[in-house]
């Protein structure tokens, strides 16, 4: 999944709740595993997404021999993140202390050891899960910061709720609500984003300009059945 200006919505992935019954809002399950459609120009590829509550959230996802973990508190926040990219000798684990994100381990065979200052906006590192919760609670716009999984730079966002659409998933029709989402600052019309969500605050569409300017744009969509990956559960 890689919109290269936002490796950073890396882990933007989608779930339709108003018409999959068997997935519920964020707060009335233990786990959940979906699977999803990711398209970059002419490459195509899929990825399962796995969803736990307890105390926290805890957000997997699995792609392209990538996987992600994030833990979320309830407030949206995230708490840590850990990247495992093994065929890339990456493995990398960060944790936020306060306004401050700390990185360590291997990004493509070069060790990394840094801290990375941040403000008072919370980490959105599972943009599916946090930006998802705030979609559901009425608010018109939040500033967030996400590291880009690429170059491990923090980058401080803007997400603006938009109008209501209809949109098709697995031949289905539902009604969604958009979200425009830009860097925040004089990079804003340099780069852009829409997502969409359930009424209940589940995220269902992606899709994204490529960066630089002149790559492919990215989409990703729910999927009911995925054959070829269903059958690992």
């Amino acid at each position: 999944m890689k919109p290269k200006c936002c490796t950073l919505l890396i882990k933007i992935i989608v779930v339709a709740g108003t018409i999959f019954s068997s997935y519920y809002t964020l707060y009335a399950f233990s786990a959940q595993i979906c699977y999803y459609i990711i398209k970059t120009g002419d490459t195509e590829y899929y990825s399962r997404e796995r969803l736990e509550k307890n105390r926290q959230f805890i957000h997997t996802l699995e792609a392209a021999g990538k996987r992600d973990t994030t833990v979320i508190q309830p407030e949206s926040d995230t708490m840590m993140w850990e990247m495992e990219a093994p065929g890339e000798h990456t493995h990398i684990i960060a944790k936020k202390r306060g306004t401050a994100i700390d990185l360590k381990g291997e990004h493509r065979g070069v060790a990394v050891c840094k801290t990375i200052k941040i403000d008072d906006a919370p980490w959105f590192q599972a943009i599916s899960v946090s930006l998802g919760r705030i979609a559901s609670s009425g608010l018109s716009k939040i500033y967030f910061w996400s590291i880009r999984s690429d170059n491990l730079k923090a980058y401080k966002m803007t997400a603006t709720q938009k109008d209501w659409q209809l949109v098709r998933l697995d031949g289905r029709q539902i009604n969604a609500r958009r979200f425009e989402i830009r860097p925040y600052g004089l990079l804003a019309p340099l780069w852009k984003c829409d997502c969409w969500f359930s009424e209940d605050g589940i995220f269902l569409k992606y899709r994204g300009a490529g960066w630089p300017p002149g790559s492919p744009d990215t989409e990703i969509e729910y999927r009911a059945t995925l054959p070829d990956v269903a059958k690992r559960d």
